[in-house]
């Protein structure tokens, strides 16, 4: 369950990855080591890389206001 409050203002640029499958594939090529299956936040990632590109996009640990754990972030296009 990711919260997501009215009052705060997420960056356009970044959307929050909830899909389990991608989080997977992102776990094997060292993004993350491990990631929470319920509110799908980091646990942990600790000598892994800062970003990654998976499938022509790139991914990257993200921190938001009001959050104690980073989320994995697709950053968006700015060509649309």
């Amino acid at each position: 369950m990711i919260v997501e409050h009215n009052y705060i203002e997420y960056p356009p640029k970044y959307e929050i990855i909830t899909d389990g499958r991608v989080l997977n594939a992102l776990v094997k090529r060292l993004l993350i080591n491990k990631w929470n299956k319920t509110h799908k936040y980091i646990d942990c990632y600790e000598f892994c890389r800062n970003n990654v590109v998976y499938k022509k996009r790139l991914y990257v640990r993200k921190y938001f206001e009001g959050c104690f754990s980073p989320f994995v972030c697709k950053v968006k296009s700015n060509n649309k």
